[in-house]
């Protein structure tokens, strides 16, 4: 990710003032003074058009995918059909079923693909590797893995895909890491866990995350790969166990882990995020539905919590609703009606610190934070291949401040900005 110079006098940023002072502020301004409680939150978005909990997920920062799944447990109600979420249209629309109804599969997009690894079939374990091309909408199969295996995450590294964790055969927890070569289509090795695994929060920045999962019990280990090894990073252990979770990174700012199982709590909404610069957790705002077995992704700049399973009586059900976590901004006058405030994105973390990098919507061409009284404090703009800003140091902590973007479509995004001390 790229971060940009402030240059509060460039002609870009004075240009800026002008516009807010002639009365884009006083409309934030006003947004502010009706919604004084505003702050990020979870809302509710289209849902899918099939309840499924252990799917295979993936984005391409674009749209998000789901594939497989289970409507019911424990009784076997597998599910083959896939969809796409396009969030311009905040709808989801379907896909060519997978060739088989997979559980506790896991997905990676490659390219124009998205290549599917393990999980449980009808018939038992699924060792078929099969690749879903996104134009053609039409699957084929690429190869077999060495062996089963279920509940685990992957992530492309490179040309490569490691598979990490999971169950394999005979509810065996192997700790031995896969690698998946897509330029010749072949099986490698590579260092292992230093603690089997499965159904944990699995997510990447820089690094690769485990973060919680199951194995003789919930856990509360986090372990991270970096520089071509695994470790076990004691400071980070979660403030309570938990398996069955979801985990992304915001903004190489925070380790967010969302929902799963807890000790005195089956099915949990609670959301947490390990703040890299403050080096602690910190409670998040609480997802609107407890869920586990979901997926955690971002599209758009926005973070995505779709599906999962909730108790009914003795049998897991399959939800289909999906949240997304956003600040409510204000809505623009050149937004054509119907339009949903979800689709117009704030900055992500909120609240934030000082140094904290950023997520501001793609395409964005300007980009300026002021005090209430509209004097620009810290503003530039964006390199358009990123979509992340670097908060600068210079920022006053402890305040309200509000936040202004344009975009290339010439909408004006803005809102309530909290910098915390």
């Amino acid at each position: 990710m790229i971060g940009i110079s402030l240059k509060s006098e460039s002609c870009q940023t004075s240009a800026l003032v002008r516009t807010v002072l002639s009365g884009c502020v006083l409309a934030a301004l006003a947004v502010v003074l009706r919604s004084a409680e505003a702050s990020p939150s979870w809302h509710e978005v289209a849902s899918m058009k099939q309840g499924r909990m252990g799917f295979a997920a993936a984005t391409d920062g674009e749209r998000l995918y789901v594939f497989g799944g289970a409507a019911m447990m424990p009784r076997m109600g597998l599910t083959a059909t896939a969809e796409v979420y396009i969030p311009d249209d905040d709808a989801w629309e379907d896909l060519a079923p997978l060739p088989v109804a997979l559980y506790q599969a896991s997905a990676v997009r490659v390219g124009e693909s998205i290549l599917l690894f393990g999980g449980l079939s009808e018939n038992g374990p699924n060792v078929v590797v099969f690749r879903y091309n996104i134009r053609r909408n039409a699957y084929d199969t690429v190869g077999r893995m060495p062996g089963a295996r279920r509940a685990f995450g992957t992530v492309l590294v490179g040309r490569r895909v490691m598979l990490a964790g999971g169950v394999a055969d005979r509810q065996q927890y192997p700790r031995e890491v896969l690698w998946w070569d897509t330029a010749n289509n072949e099986w490698e090795g590579g260092p292992a866990l230093n603690h089997p695994s499965s159904n944990f929060g699995f997510a990447r920045d820089g690094a690769i995350w485990i973060v919680g999962g199951i194995y003789l019990g919930l856990l509360d280990r986090v372990e991270i790969f970096r520089e071509g090894n695994w470790h076990e990073v004691p400071a980070m252990r979660l403030p309570e166990p938990r398996g069955e979770l979801s985990a992304d990174v915001s903004g190489d700012t925070m380790l967010v882990v969302a929902g799963g199982a807890m000790m005195h709590n089956p099915v949990s909404a609670a959301v947490i995020g390990f703040h890299f610069g403050l080096e602690r957790w910190i409670e998040l705002p609480e997802m609107r539905s407890p869920r586990v077995e979901f997926s955690l992704l971002q599209a758009k700049g926005r973070l995505y919590a779709i599906g999962g399973g909730r108790f009914m009586r003795e049998n897991r059900i399959g939800m289909s609703e999906v949240e997304v976590f956003y600040e409510p901004t204000a809505v623009s006058d050149d937004d054509a009606p119907g339009r949903s405030q979800h689709k117009l994105p704030g900055v992500f973390p909120n609240p934030a610190w000082r140094g904290s990098r950023l997520t501001v919507p793609q395409g964005t061409i300007t980009i300026g934070i002021y005090d209430l009284s509209g004097r620009l404090i810290a503003g530039g703009v964006p390199d358009r291949t990123s979509n992340v800003w670097l908060l600068p140091e210079s920022l006053p902590p402890g305040g309200a401040y509000l936040y202004r973007f344009e975009t290339t479509d010439r909408r004006i995004r803005s809102g309530v900005f909290v910098v915390l001390r």
